[in-house]
Formats: C-alpha cells, sequence, structure tokens
C-alpha cells in the first residue's frame, strides 16, 4: 500500500487543505460523530475490509446521512470511522489510493 499525503491528492485534484477546527489549539469543545460498525473483518493482499460488504453499505450509508442531518442541527466538527472499514460504494472509486 504506498500512503500519499491528504495535502497532495488534494492539490491534484484543485482542492484546498480544509481547515479542521479540532485541530485549533482552543479551549473550546469540538463535536465529533463516531461510528464504530458492527461486522467481521477480512484482509488480503487487496486490503482490509468489513467481510459482509450489504451490510456494511447500509451501516455507512446510515451513518453518513446522519453526519449530515446532525451537522446541521450540532454543527458536529469531525466525523469518524475506522478507516478500514468504510465501502468504496459509499465514497466513490478511490482512483488515487492504489
Amino acid at each position: 500500500m504506498q500512503i500519499t499525503s491528504v495535502t497532495q491528492v488534494l492539490n491534484q485534484h484543485g482542492l484546498a487543505t480544509p481547515q479542521l477546527r479540532v485541530l485549533v489549539p482552543n479551549r473550546e469543545n469540538d463535536t465529533a460523530l463516531l461510528l464504530q460498525p458492527q461486522g467481521d473483518i477480512e484482509a488480503d493482499s487487496d486490503g482490509v475490509r468489513n467481510a459482509v460488504r450489504d451490510r456494511a453499505k447500509r451501516q455507512f450509508g446510515a451513518f453518513v446521512d446522519d453526519a449530515i442531518k446532525l451537522n446541521v442541527k450540532l454543527n458536529a466538527d469531525l466525523a469518524i470511522t475506522p478507516e478500514y472499514s468504510m465501502p468504496r460504494l459509499i465514497t466513490g472509486p478511490a482512483d488515487y489510493c492504489t
């Protein structure tokens, strides 16, 4: 697996690095939305992922929908999930993650 800087990938797509409030050193409280998905993990030479992809797609689809709705309500600063488990069906093709 090749690890690439987020800034480099964003720049290649004409995007700027986001300014995350959770990284600003201050005394303000931050709000995070967290998901620890249910399921088994499988691993092979292609990577690590949720073994039951349909269930993962439903869980993450609901999480993303809830995150969007709750962000409007709570003004959440960050949404966090385990990196191995977010299905590409939710995030879209990852051409730059090869």
